[in-house]
């Protein structure tokens, strides 16, 4: 899943490139039908945009990773020319009654899900993939199923766009001033010559500071500025081509460091270059995310694994130590309690491991904040100790049960928690956990 994860992400990231490249409609739209192959159990993707005209029939595109003829996709086609009529999203499972009739017994897919591309409420088309499992997209794989039909339908205004800036330099100045993306021009030297709007919000600096003041190479980190520096010197002295597509971290007014895309091209008959420029900071962001997800999804496994193998060996132990109290000798039934009580407090800890890393549905019953309060605090007690953090309870005796479910309550309280032992574990100190009844809150 976390190999899924960063081609999804991946191919995300790709595909909002793509259209500050020289693709053509039907390269974009092949390109998206291949990353929504990228989703988890997808055989096959199609994508289908209507005409820019009122006439004319829906460009398509499919990409399948099944041998050719072996799913013939038709409740994916069926249900594309119907989002493709009224705009509304829609699903097919294989053991639903409405579909089991008219599902192709030979398909090996046992789910379609279809997302309609819009521009600005506009409906443009429609993303249809066709999935092994029976059953409805995750939360994730609908996020990235959502940002892929965004990106698609970015792509495809871009690419029409494009088109039709190619054919006067008019249109070439509307698309520089209104394509919705960041774009620059600047001359050999790096001077800028030309920025539009959106290069204001994302380099922070208004035109008339930009324009004819500021150098390129200055938005640009010092780390990354050089190998730019000395590529552009290369290309301008004929020694070799303006490789269309650059990473690189820039930065704005203020210094705040954003990661960039930039897409440059020379402009014909004139010593400038065109840069269209993508600010990957937020998709680089989710991409992280995606990873820590799924980092902690295997640390749970790894917990529970670990958990259920230490139990084993603390229930010999509590048996022991009960055997042990029946001696005749005091100091030793003595330190027999001592070792049950902390075999217990260890089973405790291991329960509430166990507890936090089990995925289970929402639940809200009648809870008793001070006990989910005090099994949160169990869990870092320790690491606490060790790094002097002395930890005081004041915990309202008379407190009333809430209506909430216990274990997501408990990671609130146990992300606070952490929150505060971040804070003090260089020097250590005090954390005082307190629970009160106020009026009708608690």
């Amino acid at each position: 899943r976390l190999r899924q994860a960063l081609e999804a992400s991946d191919r995300l990231l790709d595909l909002s490139l793509a259209i500050n490249t020289q693709r053509g409609l039907d390269e974009i739209l092949q390109a998206t039908a291949e990353a929504g192959l990228t989703l988890p159990g997808a055989v096959r993707c199609t994508v289908a945009v209507l005409p820019a005209g009122e006439e004319g029939r829906p460009t398509r595109h499919s990409a399948s990773a099944l041998a050719s003829g072996s799913d013939d996709g038709a409740i994916c086609e069926s249900l594309l020319e119907a989002t493709l009529s009224d705009g509304r999203p829609r699903a097919a499972l294989r053991d639903d009654p409405q579909w089991q009739a008219r599902w192709p017994e030979d398909a090996v897919h046992g789910s379609v899900c279809v997302q309609p591309l819009k521009q600005q409420d506009r409906l443009i088309g429609a993303i249809g993939v066709c999935r092994r499992s029976v059953g409805d997209l995750s939360e994730q794989d609908a996020l990235t199923l959502s940002m892929l039909a965004a990106q698609a339908s970015l792509a495809v205004h871009k690419a029409r766009l494009l088109e039709r800036a190619r054919s006067s330099e008019a249109l070439y100045r509307d698309l520089f001033e209104l394509s919705g993306v960041p774009m620059a021009v600047y001359d050999r030297t790096g001077t800028l010559t030309m920025v539009n709007d959106e290069f204001e919000n994302l380099s922070g600096y208004a035109r008339q500071e930009a324009v004819g003041e500021l150098n390129v190479f200055e938005l640009i980190h010092p780390d990354d500025r050089e190998p730019m520096r000395r590529m552009h010197e290369a290309y301008w002295r004929g020694e070799k081509d303006l490789t269309t597509s650059h990473d690189f971290r820039g930065l704005r007014k203020g210094g705040e460091v954003r990661f960039i895309s930039a897409s440059l091209h020379r402009v014909p008959g004139r010593d400038r270059v065109t840069a269209v420029l993508i600010d990957n900071t937020e998709p680089l962001q989710l991409q992280r995310q995606l990873i820590q997800s799924e980092k902690a999804a295997a640390l749970g496994q790894l917990v529970s694994g670990v958990a259920h193998e230490l139990n084993n060996p603390l229930t010999t132990i509590l048996g022991y130590a009960q055997l042990m109290q029946d001696t005749t000798d005091p100091s030793l039934a003595a330190q027999a309690e001592m070792l049950e009580a902390e075999a217990r407090r260890s089973q405790r800890i291991i329960e509430g491991l166990l507890s936090f890393a089990r995925e289970r549905p929402v639940r809200v019953v009648a809870t008793d904040v001070n006990t989910v309060v005090l099994d949160a605090l169990r869990m870092p007690a320790y690491r606490m100790r060790v790094e002097n953090i002395v930890i005081h309870t004041h915990l309202d005796p008379n407190l009333p049960t809430i209506s909430a479910d216990p274990h997501q309550l408990q990671q609130i309280f146990l992300n606070i928690i952490n929150n505060a032992h971040a804070a003090m574990e260089t020097d250590g100190g005090e954390l005082t956990v307190s629970t009160r009844h106020v009026g009708p809150r608690v």
